[in-house]
């Protein structure tokens, strides 16, 4: 084929072309588009449009080439060429055979091969494998049919990633009207096709989200009564009504909700409505198709356009009938649990896992004076300070969160040392750390009454005994002593006879006797004596029975009484001066008369200043601060309580548990025989029913608290 029958050809071949052309754009026109965000979709239908119209352009060109009369007025060759090289399509020319004669710019450089790798089957080698025989075959057929066709096939760019082609073939003839071959053009169409993909991918998600969701999703329109113009299949499980019924404009969902409600839902709506970025959310009841009350929870938004006119309403409707019921059940439940938690005798206190107060019963309240709006957010350290104390293994375990039992655990309040046992737990899921306190003073102070009680017990009969056994050879000692210096006194007659007969004047033996001390030995003996006796005698007081006469007598006048006794008391022996002391009487106005024995309970009173007055004296003060004894009285309904208080050296633990313990004594030896608390708590706890016991911190003093029963009834004595 000569140069100019080429080009006669193309000429037909690129009319051909140029159809071919114009169908596969006006395919991928009248397909359905790609979402409107799919860029490279619309690029497709873009391109394809242009290049159908670069083939208008080419084919108009080649017909004035072929039409004109004279051969200046002709489309050049070369022109004709560079316009179908220029289109989107990739063209190739087969013979009437069905081999490759041609291939435009466009395959060249989608495919990397030269023109003269695609004649003759060539071309194939551009296809992808698996679409290779159906491409030959579409090639052959075409050429041998003569008449168009179109397939699509695989085919694989120069970078080796495979396309997907839709191609359309169409014989072409001479000028001459002859059959001369078969002209192939194909587009890419990829990007369209997994536009397509991706579009029904979503659509697909879209009916499954909306199908799966457990409620009715809708969409209305802007204004009253609401018309809905999707409603989904969820609406019918709900309702018990078909959907149609309301797409259709038969019912509005404002028709089914229930008339007590239906006067609260609109203004939400259209509030949400003029907002610039409103939403809403609703809670009604609706009646079924079946007479049922069910509860709604809705939420929705409006949808605008771009120039801010709202288009319809978008939303969500929920049957929360199950939850509400559980709501309700857990709200009963919760105000349940607050009865339990306030009605319980122990103080109960949660913490978050910041550590911070989340729970802060009435107990807790009644023990710390710290109401529980007041207590909320209060540091846990804050917390357990008030209630039990500054323990270092509680704060810990607390820091840690870890579940512990302490027990009787000191706090000091206003009105004395208190005793506490603390539990500290987790409550499960919540992660909230609970501390449990029951404030155990009163059962503490009954364990060590009953403890005192059996060691008074005990070593009451110990005493008796002890008594009588000391008393004899106690007796035949001090009259032995009394004898020997009875025997040594030389104012006696009888002495100095002796002494005579014996020739040992007295006046050498008195001599030699305190040469060598004898008479201090015997007065020793005399002393020690005293003390033992007294010792004895104390014990017998013990022990013995009260024959003292009740009397109705105000506590103040006693202990009054007591202070005036110690204001006189001085003794160097002993440790004590009253004289330093600072006293603070803090008397309650109140009626304080009780029935007692009132030299017992002086007895009491005397040797808690003395004991107070000794301890003071041991302590060094700093500058400014002096020794003071202070005594607080207070009337409560059943009972007078008496507070004795030194700022002292205070007492250790050790010590305090010991100090009602008969014969104990810090003291040194000789300035004390430990009965004088002893009997005190004898008297108070025997012989008058009440209790006494002991609070101390070491270097900031003492506290003993007496509490005795009051008698309503009771009156003064007139004399």
């Amino acid at each position: 084929m000569s140069c100019v029958q080429f080009q006669r050809c193309l000429g037909a071949a690129i009319l051909h072309g140029c159809a071919a052309c114009l169908s596969s754009a006006a395919l991928a026109a009248t397909a359905q588009p790609p979402p409107a965000t799919d860029a490279s979709g619309l690029g497709f239908v873009i391109a394809t449009t242009a290049g159908a119209a670069l083939c208008v352009v080419l084919l108009t060109l080649w017909r004035l080439r072929a039409s004109s009369p004279h051969r200046h007025n002709r489309a050049p060759a070369h022109l004709v060429e560079a316009v179908a090289d220029a289109g989107p399509a990739l063209l190739w020319l087969s013979d009437t055979q069905g081999a490759c004669i041609w291939v435009n710019a466009r395959w060249r450089h989608f495919t990397g091969h030269s023109n003269e790798a695609a004649r003759g089957d060539g071309w194939l080698y551009a296809i992808a494998a698996e679409g290779r025989d159906a491409a030959r075959d579409f090639a052959r057929t075409g050429a041998s049919a003569r008449r168009p066709c179109t397939m699509t096939f695989p085919m694989t760019r120069h970078d080796g990633i495979v396309r997907h082609m839709v191609a359309e073939g169409r014989p072409y003839h001479d000028t001459h009207g002859h059959y001369a071959g078969f002209c192939i053009s194909c587009l890419d169409v990829t990007d369209l096709m997994e536009a397509r993909r991706a579009l029904e991918e979503s659509e697909r998600r879209f009916s499954t989200l909306v199908t799966n969701i457990p409620g009715a999703v809708y969409r209305c329109s802007s204004t009253p009564p609401w018309h809905m113009q999707f409603l989904s299949a969820g609406a019918a499980n709900i309702t018990g009504i078909p959907v149609s019924r309301f797409t259709d404009g038969t019912l509005t969902w404002e028709s089914i909700v229930h008339p007590d409600d239906r006067a609260m839902l609109n203004h939400p709506v259209i509030e949400a409505i003029n907002a610039p970025d409103g939403h809403f959310s609703l809670s009604y009841r609706i009646i079924t198709a079946h007479g049922e009350t069910r509860h709604m929870m809705e939420y929705g938004r409006p949808v605008k356009d771009r120039i801010g006119n709202v288009r319809y309403l978008d939303g969500v409707i929920f049957d929360v009938t199950e939850q509400q019921a559980i709501s309700e059940a857990l709200r009963d439940m919760r105000d349940f649990l607050h009865d339990v938690l306030e009605a319980m005798p122990s103080a109960l206190v949660g913490f978050d896992v910041k550590g911070r107060v989340v729970q802060w019963n009435r107990v807790a309240e009644s023990m710390t004076g710290v109401a529980a709006e007041d207590a909320l957010d209060m540091p846990a350290r804050d917390a357990t300070r008030l209630l039990a104390g500054d323990d270092p293994r509680l704060l810990l375990a607390l820091e840690h969160r870890t579940p512990d039992t302490f027990s009787r655990l000191s706090v000091y309040r206003d009105d004395g040392m208190h005793h506490v046992d603390v539990q500290t737990f987790t409550a499960g899921v919540a992660d909230v750390l609970v501390m449990r306190v029951d404030d155990v003073t009163r059962r503490v102070r009954l364990e060590e009454a009953l403890l005192q009680s059996e060691k008074m017990l005990s070593i009451g009969g110990l005493a008796a005994g002890m008594a009588h056994e000391i008393n004899n050879p106690l007796g035949a000692i001090l009259q032995g002593a009394q004898n020997i210096q009875r025997r040594l006194d030389p104012a006696l007659p009888a002495n100095r006879a002796a002494a005579e007969e014996a020739h040992c004047p007295l006046d050498a033996m008195q001599s030699y006797m305190v040469a060598r001390g004898i008479p201090g030995f015997l007065d020793g003996i005399q002393n020690a004596g005293a003390r033992a006796a007294s010792l004895v005698a104390h014990m017998l007081e013990f022990i013995r029975p009260s024959q003292g006469e009740r009397t109705a007598i105000g506590l103040t006048t006693i202990i009054d009484r007591a202070l005036a006794l110690a204001g006189n008391d001085y003794s160097d022996n002993m440790n004590h001066d009253f004289r330093t002391l600072g006293i603070v009487r803090d008397y309650d106005p109140t009626d304080d008369i009780i029935s007692c024995i009132p030299a017992e309970l002086e007895q009491v009173f005397l040797n808690l200043f003395r004991n107070a007055a000794q301890a003071m004296r041991d302590k060094t003060y700093p500058e400014g601060i002096s020794p003071e004894l202070h005594i607080v009285t207070r009337v409560l309904p059943s009972e007078v309580r008496v507070d004795v208080i030194d700022n002292g050296p205070g007492i250790s633990p050790a010590v305090r548990k010991r100090i009602f313990e008969p014969f104990f004594s810090t003291r040194d030896a000789g300035k004390g025989v430990g009965m004088g608390l002893a009997i005190a708590y004898f008297i108070i706890t025997t012989n008058h029913g009440g209790t006494i016991e002991c609070a101390s911190r070491p270097g900031e003093g003492t506290r003993l608290t007496i509490r005795l029963p009051r008698d309503e009834g009771t009156t003064a004595d007139p004399r």
